[in-house]
């Protein structure tokens, strides 16, 4: 009976200690990441053939600079030959929309698709992108469409904040880098989740056998001493063991 409970006591070590070394090697992992999206080689597609997907915004303010002048991002998603399962920027901010700011403390503000009480509020354009990834060299239609709304974002950020469209546009793909990447680790979580529900069953089943459980550390690594010598020798037997 000793024995069986001394092996039960190893292996619950064993559990709480896997346990805390992944947990602490997926917070580990979390820390480390930044997201930037300014730098493919920071994401986990940089190495994929084509690499990663671009986003494009601050387009020229005139018919010569309006397709040579644009600013480009990249989010955490491999693209393919043809860009073709690139989502846009305006996807990717309407997604964004639809998750609370509340678990992620990097965006502190809210996005919304449509606001009729947006006046005095921070706008998101979106249209640069769009125009962009179709190869329309059209300025006239752009600045339509940009007044229009058509490609337009409100959010809850006063404009006394000073409305730096290119400052929200990166908050918004480093959010959505970031759950990428969350969802590509979250393994390591489940992991140390599955660990500590071991080592409750295995506490719930040694208690169900015992109402005292006398635990040296020892067990787990000792061999027991006790050899008798009768004339003959006897093998040396294990005290606990996993």
């Amino acid at each position: 009976m000793k024995r069986e409970r001394s092996a039960m006591m190893c292996c619950m070590f064993v559990e709480v200690l896997l346990g805390f070394i992944t947990l602490w090697y997926w917070l580990n992992l979390m820390s480390e990441f930044d997201g930037y999206t300014g730098d493919m080689s920071s994401l986990s597609c940089n190495d994929s053939p084509i690499r990663c997907c671009p986003m494009y915004s601050h387009c020229g303010n005139s018919t010569e600079s309006f397709q040579n002048n644009y600013k480009m991002r990249y989010i955490d998603q491999e693209a393919y030959h043809d860009y073709s399962n690139c989502p846009t920027l305006y996807q990717v901010i309407r997604e964004e929309s639809e998750i609370e700011k509340e678990p992620y403390h990097y965006r502190t503000w809210s996005i919304y698709r449509f606001n009729k009480h947006s006046n005095h509020y921070c706008t998101i354009d979106a249209a640069c992108d769009s125009y962009k990834r179709e190869q329309i060299n059209d300025f006239e239609s752009y600045q339509r469409n940009s007044k229009r709304g058509l490609y337009m974002f409100s959010t809850s950020l006063p404009e006394s904040e000073g409305c730096n469209q290119e400052w929200m546009i990166n908050t918004i793909l480093t959010n959505f880098n970031r759950r990428v990447y969350h969802s590509q680790i979250v393994g390591y979580m489940y992991l140390s989740l599955f660990c500590f529900l071991l080592f409750i069953l295995t506490l719930g089943l040694t208690c169900i056998d015992s109402s005292r459980i006398n635990f040296d550390i020892s067990d787990c690594f000792h061999c027991g001493d006790d050899t008798s010598y009768s004339g003959v020798s006897e093998e040396p037997k294990i005290r606990g063991s996993c």
